[in-house]
């Protein structure tokens, strides 16, 4: 298996048809290569009214992953924000050294 990595539409259509074949999500998993919990996450993110269905399923995957988050600390946050990057950096140094 491999490490994190986000689904492909080819994926999700995998996912889809093996679970109309009435598979389990373990074996889903199995076939396709990734942990069984991706599967089970896939299912509960992205099931719609009618089930999941692998089109909506990664039109919405692509919509959460183009969200831009807000940073919580921008550069222009105050003067201690230059003190503290400088107290990490120095934290960081010894930790290595």
């Amino acid at each position: 298996m491999r490490a994190c990595h986000r689904l492909t539409e080819g994926q999700r259509n995998q996912i889809y048809a093996t679970m109309k074949a009435g598979l389990s999500q373990r074996a889903i998993a199995d076939q396709i290569g990734v942990h069984k919990s991706t599967i089970c996450r896939e299912l509960r993110r992205n099931k719609g009214l009618r089930g999941y269905r692998p089109k909506q399923a990664h039109r919405l995957a692509c919509s959460r992953q183009s969200f831009i988050y807000r940073r919580r600390i921008s550069e222009g946050d105050g003067p201690g924000l230059k003190t503290c990057s400088a107290r990490i950096g120095a934290r960081r140094k010894l930790v290595a050294s």
